[in-house]
């Protein structure tokens, strides 16, 4: 008897195991060569990076391998991190940068645009460039919307961040100054389609779910419609993904596409970096690590 599609495929019901693929027809190392690894370079200015994988499929060392990427270009002067578990960034960022909940973003977001209109102030009095201040926060939210019950408390607030957020440093005369956001989550779905839908940056690993996998695809990787644009996109998406550990990057933010090779990166993070802080003071760093609230 021949295989279903669904067989072929390697799905079980809603579940994608590439080891149950009855072909090879999508695991293409040629594919794969073809596409860069993303770099910071690819990464614009003020960025929304989406992020989303499984559990245990590689989200935090991808996380910290494009922190690593922004540090060494000398992107932004501050990191933060929300996130309910505060772990994962062990001596990279502050615990007094690390929060469990979005209680200390406003603040934020004031402090960040106080620090544009004074520097719009500076030009305006023609004062020399020196008397800028250097301010740029990258802000990552690390899996802060797990069910609906976070969406209703959180979702308005990210939705305006991720609408707006390239707009907090608007006015600022210091050409270095920027606003980041990297948005992790667990599930693509989880997240509404107005949030990830602005999204200048969207990196997926291998996905079980073919409900998570379809939303991906057809949301970010079809060129052309029909089932030959369709089946192109799933070669793509797994000639990157079923390759260990390896993220597939959309540089959702570029308008020409004549191929995927134009818009689409991979990466597979560096898991044996050295731990290096990307910024503080000795007085952050002898900050005890915060309780976990239950």
């Amino acid at each position: 008897m021949e295989p279903t599609d669904a067989k072929k495929d390697g799905y079980h019901g809603d579940h994608f195991d590439p080891a149950q693929v009855v072909t090879n027809e999508y695991k293409d190392d040629e594919l794969f060569e073809s596409f860069k690894e993303l770099t910071e370079e690819d990464i614009p200015a003020n960025p929304f990076i989406f992020i989303s994988s499984p559990r245990r499929a590689g989200k935090s060392e991808v996380t910290l391998h494009i922190l690593r990427q922004f540090h060494k270009a000398k992107r932004f002067t501050h990191y933060g991190l929300v996130s309910q578990t505060l772990s994962g960034y062990e001596g990279v960022v502050p615990y007094t940068y690390q929060w469990q909940t979005m209680e200390h973003v406003g603040d934020i977001i004031t402090k960040c645009q106080d620090v544009a209109e004074y520097n719009a102030k500076v030009k305006e009095k023609g004062q020399p460039a020196e008397h800028y201040i250097d301010c740029s926060f990258c802000l990552v939210l690390d899996d802060v919307i797990g069910d609906p019950k976070d969406l209703k408390r959180v979702g308005g607030y990210i939705q305006k961040i991720a609408v707006n957020g390239r707009h907090i440093m608007r006015g600022d005369a210091n050409p270095k100054n920027e606003f980041g956001l990297i948005l992790i989550s667990q599930k693509i779905t989880a997240i509404p389609p107005v949030i990830r839908q602005n999204a200048d940056l969207i990196c997926s690993a291998r996905l079980a779910s073919r409900v998570e996998r379809q939303t991906f695809i057809e949301g970010f990787l079809t060129l052309t419609s029909g089932r030959d644009g369709l089946k192109d996109a799933r070669r793509v998406f797994d000639s990157i993904t079923l390759q260990e550990y390896t993220f597939i990057c959309v540089l959702a933010y570029k308008s020409i596409r004549v191929n995927h090779q134009a818009y689409v990166r991979r990466l597979k993070a560096d898991i044996t970096a050295k731990t290096e802080r990307l910024f503080g003071s000795e007085k952050d760093w002898k900050a005890r690590k915060p309780r976990i609230n239950f």
